[in-house]
């Protein structure tokens, strides 16, 4: 019987698998793909999979080091959506923030809901503080600070 459940849940791994080369930066499929692996026991493959999801979701691998205090910046909001912040840094450039986005299982993505709510808030002008990641080339929103006036 034990033969056959493992048969069972390697067989659904593929096909997991199948979806994610659809899907490369699909964040959901990894986490069912670790799970499967967690189930059979195959705990160096599970944690692969979670680390993967983390770094896809900005937030670092397990056996990263944390991450640095350049991975942040401060200035004040140009324009924000539910998609994106640009701010005004406080050297003067321009940067864009992407919110990060949670991969479906039909394909489609829908962006981090808590990030997307905070996105929502920042009026034109607002003072903040962005950390964020570094993610396929774009900055990806990790959390937002709304700063107090001075």
């Amino acid at each position: 019987m034990e033969v056959l459940r493992i048969e069972s849940f390697e067989s659904k791994i593929e096909g997991y698998i199948g979806i994610l080369k659809e899907y490369p930066d699909g964040l959901g499929i990894r986490i069912d793909i670790a799970s499967q692996y967690k189930e059979i026991g195959d705990l160096d493959n599970a944690l692969r999979y979670y680390e993967e999801y983390m770094k896809l979701k900005g937030i670092g691998g397990l056996s990263e080091e944390p991450k640095s205090e350049s991975d942040f910046n401060m200035g004040e909001v140009i324009s924000s959506s539910t998609e994106e912040v640009v701010i005004k840094t406080l050297e003067g450039d321009t940067a864009t923030f992407k919110v990060p986005k949670w991969g479906n299982k039909d394909g489609s993505y829908t962006p981090d809901k808590e990030i997307s709510e905070m996105t929502q808030k920042l009026d034109k002008g607002k003072k903040v503080k962005i950390t964020w990641n570094k993610i396929e080339g774009q900055k990806v929103i990790q959390d937002i600070e709304i700063l107090k006036k001075q």
